[in-house]
């Protein structure tokens, strides 16, 4: 199958599974959480998408597994550290300064719901009411006296609608499809439009295994993008790509990340 690009792009490939991706909701930075399984350690990047540069790679925090990514906002990444390795449930917050690549502060006790210019929105995991609380993003000091400011212009993250096989979008797509591409679908495809281009994920069956590829098409049913993604697909993935302002965040054989200039 031919495969075509006419976008600027760039990739990169870790050495672990990409589990998560976060983008700064003020900065164009994406924060890539790695999960490597076999020595059960977990460990970040950052990517600055406009540039085409990565910030960092390999931050690692002193709990090795038992950690995630819960928030990114104007260089500060946000983690959840869990407590039951059997049930795992949130014990607290930790924050590190991604210019710096540095921990300045942690939480115990506290569960993020929101960052925003008002500062790092919490609840007490310990409360019988759930007590709400807000604390500074530089120190995680609480903020008694707050001045709420107008929410700040988040950046413009865009999902694309997820269609099962047998429902009437998915029969419609894949009958486009088949006449375009001379392909059989099957499954689940992914579907965003975005400004002039048409943006699908999709599955086909190659030598009895699944592999999923990604097409780009103009308005005009012009193929702009077309390539497979992965190859080695195993389960369904629920996050396939997005779009962050102008920008396509994809991943490859769950290892791969991939960025087109739209």
């Amino acid at each position: 199958m031919e495969l075509i690009n006419h976008f600027q792009s760039f990739s990169y490939i870790f050495d672990g599974l990409i589990f998560k991706i976060l983008p700064d909701e003020v900065l164009p930075l994406l924060a890539l959480e790695i999960r490597h399984t076999e020595s059960k350690e977990v460990s970040f990047a950052v990517i600055d998408y406009e540039k085409s540069q990565m910030v960092f790679e390999g931050l690692g925090l002193e709990e090795k597994w038992w950690i995630g990514m819960a928030g990114f906002y104007n260089g500060k990444l946000f983690f959840h550290s869990f407590a039951d390795k059997q049930y795992p449930q949130t014990q607290g917050i930790i924050v590190a300064d991604i210019f710096e690549q540095a921990l300045i502060w942690e939480k115990e006790g506290a569960y993020l719901e929101e960052v925003n210019q008002n500062g790092v929105h919490i609840s007490w995991i310990n409360s019988l009411e759930r007590e709400n609380g807000i604390l500074d993003i530089h120190t995680g000091n609480p903020i008694e006296q707050i001045t709420y400011l107008e929410n700040d212009k988040k950046k413009h993250i865009l999902f694309p609608f997820q269609y099962a096989e047998k429902t009437p979008y998915f029969e419609t797509l894949a009958l486009f499809l088949s006449q375009k591409l001379t392909i059989d679908i099957v499954e689940q495809l992914d579907y965003l439009e975005f400004k002039n281009y048409i943006v699908i994920s999709y599955l086909i069956k190659i030598n009895i295994k699944l592999s999923r590829f990604l097409l780009i098409l103009s308005q005009d049913g012009e193929i702009l993008l077309h390539q497979i993604i992965d190859n080695e697909l195993q389960g369904k993935q629920t996050e396939v790509f997005f779009i962050v302002n102008d920008f396509l965040i994809a991943i490859a054989n769950r290892k791969k990340l991939l960025i087109f200039k739209l």
